[in-house]
């Protein structure tokens, strides 16, 4: 997924991601939340959520999430919520636009 375009999240809404460790432990984060995409100065920006287990959280940072048809994205991702069952976090991308 190298071109970080909101199609190419967009089209894999509701998927797993797996962020893989050195120590060879994994773990699935599912992509729960794509926002619209909003252009403005030439830049396109839109959000990603991805939720995951609250057994494994991760600290905000740069991660590696592998997608098993897409392939490895690195992604800046931000811990903003938790509910009972899962842990929340934010990807926020502005591109510039092509138009």
């Amino acid at each position: 997924m190298p071109d970080y375009e909101h199609h190419t999240f967009a089209r894999t809404l509701h998927d797993d991601y797996t962020v893989n460790f050195e120590s060879g432990e994994t773990l699935a984060l599912t992509l729960a939340e794509v926002s619209a995409l909003t252009q403005q100065n030439n830049c396109d920006r839109f959000s990603l959520v991805f939720k995951g287990p609250k057994s494994g959280i991760l600290a905000q940072g740069s991660y590696a999430l592998n997608h098993e048809t897409e392939g490895v994205s690195h992604i800046f991702l931000v811990p903003i919520a938790e509910d009972e069952q899962h842990i929340s976090y934010e990807a926020v991308f502005q591109t510039h636009s092509a138009s």
